[in-house]
C-alpha cells in the first residue's frame, strides 16, 4: 500500500489480514496522508475522495455495504470472513505479534481519523481479533476495542454516516457484552459500561443488513455474539436497560437459575442448602435498584426472601416451622454482593425489633410496597 490510488485500489479488505506487511503500509500511508474530510451537504464527494485514497472495497468494508465486484458492480461476491485462510493456532507468533501491533495503530488511529477511515480501523480491529491475534486469557484486544469505539462519540457525526456508526457500534457492543462478566465487576465491566454509555444514542441507527454485513467479516470466533440478530438484541438492551434481565444473565454466570415476577421482584430456583445466601446472591445481582425483593426456593422446600431498599434488608429465613424476620442495616462500606461473596451476613447491623418469629412493621410496609400480601414465594411460576 502506497500513496498512489491504483494500488489503494486494488487492496481488498481480506489482503489486509493475510499480509501483516501490507497491513503495516496501509497503516502508515493512513498516518501519514491528508485525509479527506466531509462536509456537510458534499457526502457524495467525500465518499469519492476516500475511494480514491483507500480504494472502493476498503471503503465499502468501512461503511458496512457489499463488496464490490472485480468489475465494479455491488454484490456480495468477494465478501466473507476475514480470518477464513488464518486461524491464530496455526500462525506463527511473530505474526500475530505484528497483528497485535497492527491493531493497537489502528485503534490509536482511529481517534484522529475522519468517519469513514475511522469505521475502517474499528472494523480492523474486530478482524484481527476475530483471527486469533491474542491468547484466550489476553484482553488486550477489549482495552483497544472500547477506546476506539468511545471515539465514535467525539465530534459531529454526519447524518449520512449513522447508519454505518450505529452498526458497527452495535457488532462491536455484542462482542464486548459477550466478554464482560455481568456478575462479578472487572474493569472489563467498567469499560464496557463506559463505551455502551458513550455510544447509545448511535445504536437507532443501527442497520440490520450493515450489522450483517459487519460480522460477515469476523467468522467464528465469537460465537453467538456475532450474529446479527444477538447483536441487535444486544443493542435494544443498551438503549432500554433491563436490570432485571441483566440481574438473571449475571447469575447465570455463578450457575443461578431465576425468573422474574414483575419489575421488582426476582426468583431463584435450584438445590441449595441455605436459601438466605442464595437470596443473598440475587440481591447482589441487582444491588443498585433502589428496591427490590429476592425469593430463593430449593427445590428441598427451604426458602428465603430478601428486601433490599439501602441500606435496609429485611430477611425472612423460612428454613425452620415459623418463618424468621430479621432486619439488618447495611454500613456505607458494605454492599449486598461483597457479603454473598464472603457468605456471611453477621457482619451486617442487626436493628432490633423483638422476637424474631413474627413480621414487624417495617417488613410489613415492604411486603405491601412490593405488592406481596405474605412472604410466601408462589407454589408455581407461570411462564
Amino acid at each position: 500500500m502506497t500513496h498512489d490510488s491504483t494500488a489503494a485500489a486494488a487492496t481488498r479488505p481480506a489482503d489486509l489480514f493475510k499480509d501483516p506487511s501490507l497491513a503495516e503500509r496501509f497503516a502508515a500511508a493512513l498516518a501519514a496522508g491528508d485525509a479527506p474530510r466531509p462536509r456537510p451537504g458534499h457526502w457524495p464527494e467525500y465518499l469519492d475522495e476516500c475511494a480514491a485514497r483507500i480504494g472502493r472495497p476498503l471503503l465499502h468494508f468501512a461503511l458496512g455495504l457489499p463488496q464490490p465486484s472485480r468489475a465494479g458492480s455491488e454484490t456480495d461476491a468477494g465478501r466473507g470472513p476475514a480470518n477464513d485462510n488464518q486461524d491464530g493456532a496455526d500462525v506463527p507468533e511473530q505474526v500475530r505479534a505484528r497483528y497485535r501491533r497492527w491493531a493497537a495503530k489502528m485503534a490509536e488511529l482511529s481517534q484522529t481519523l475522519p468517519i469513514a477511515e475511522r469505521l475502517l480501523a474499528i472494523q480492523a480491529v474486530l478482524c484481527v481479533a476475530a483471527q486469533g491475534a491474542w491468547d484466550d486469557d489476553d484482553q488486550g484486544w477489549y482495552l483497544l476495542l472500547t477506546e476506539a469505539l468511545r471515539g465514535l462519540s467525539d465530534g459531529d457525526l454526519p447524518v449520512e454516516a449513522e447508519a454505518a456508526a450505529g452498526s458497527l457500534a452495535a457488532v462491536a457492543l455484542s462482542i464486548l457484552r459477550a466478554s464482560t462478566p455481568r456478575y462479578w465487576q472487572t474493569r472489563e465491566t467498567h469499560d464496557y459500561l463506559e463505551t455502551s454509555r458513550a455510544v447509545a444514542y448511535l445504536l437507532l441507527a443501527a442497520d440490520e443488513d450493515r450489522v450483517a454485513e459487519y460480522v460477515s467479516w469476523l467468522g467464528a470466533a465469537f460465537g453467538s455474539a456475532a450474529l446479527p440478530a444477538v447483536v441487535l438484541d444486544v443493542a435494544t438492551e443498551v438503549m432500554e436497560p433491563d436490570p432485571l434481565a441483566d440481574a438473571i444473565s449475571g447469575l447465570a454466570e455463578i450457575g443461578r437459575e431465576a425468573h422474574a415476577h414483575g419489575p421488582n421482584l426476582l426468583h431463584l430456583t435450584g438445590k441449595f442448602g441455605n436459601p438466605v445466601l442464595a437470596a443473598l446472591e440475587g440481591v447482589g445481582a441487582i444491588q443498585d435498584m433502589e428496591f427490590v425483593g429476592v425469593w430463593a426456593t430449593s427445590t428441598t422446600g427451604p426458602w428465603a426472601l430478601i428486601i433490599w431498599r439501602n441500606p435496609d434488608m429485611v430477611i425472612v429465613d423460612a428454613r425452620s416451622a415459623a418463618p424468621l424476620w430479621q432486619h439488618r442495616r447495611l454500613t456505607s462500606l458494605q454492599r449486598p454482593k461483597a457479603l454473598a461473596g464472603g457468605k456471611d451476613l453477621s457482619s451486617a447491623p442487626l436493628v432490633p425489633h423483638g422476637p424474631q418469629n413474627r413480621p414487624f412493621p417495617e417488613a410489613s410496609a415492604l411486603l405491601h410496597l412490593l405488592g406481596l400480601s405474605s412472604p410466601n414465594p408462589p407454589a408455581e411460576c407461570g411462564p
